[in-house]
């Protein structure tokens, strides 16, 4: 893409803004790694996934009664494989008496190149400072990644996946030709 937008005299994407945190890093398996060779900072929305890293587990929010979306669709299909990394973040938090928010938010600066918080409380703000803060150590780290399994893809990925316009059988039948 930013090949077109050179050649056409156009601005250059400098940035992909991708969903990604503790719970949905499908964005592992090939766009860090498209990012970084393309030289295009990662910004994930979603950091504290719909205030799932920010609560223990099965804590009712208001934020989980409001957004059907987010409940049902988008985290409600990975409630028992989720779990343990959930509870692993609490831990972590108590050990540092630090909230959830900052636990996560401090794996996931280490991972990206800015971080983007949809602070709508004084308080995630605060969070959002203990991150900056915070240094997880390799441990804690390993102990967070290390439950991990593999999700569906979400959003737009998975709704183009079986699409005639799909980029990976584009390059199939652009192959065969």
């Amino acid at each position: 893409m930013n090949d077109y937008m050179k050649e056409h005299n156009y601005p250059q994407f400098v940035s992909i803004q991708d969903h990604y945190n503790l719970i949905y890093r499908e964005d592992e398996r090939e766009l860090f790694t498209f990012a970084h060779e393309n030289n295009l900072g990662l910004t994930p929305y979603s950091p504290l996934a719909s205030g799932r890293l920010a609560h223990p587990f099965g804590t009712q929010i208001t934020r989980r009664k409001q957004d059907l979306f987010s409940e049902k669709d988008k985290y409600g299909k990975t409630v028992d494989i989720d779990r343990p990394i959930i509870d692993e973040v609490e831990k972590i938090a108590q050990n540092h008496n630090i909230s959830m928010a900052a636990v996560a938010l401090a794996w996931l600066k280490t991972k990206v190149n800015a971080l983007i918080v949809g602070a709508t409380k004084v308080h995630h703000l605060d969070a959002l400072e203990e991150a900056i803060k915070f240094n997880l150590s390799k441990d804690e780290v390993q102990a967070l990644e290390d439950p991990y399994r593999a999700h569906d893809l979400e959003g737009v990925m998975a709704d183009n996946r079986d699409r005639e316009h799909n980029w990976t059988q584009y390059l199939a039948k652009s192959a065969e030709k």
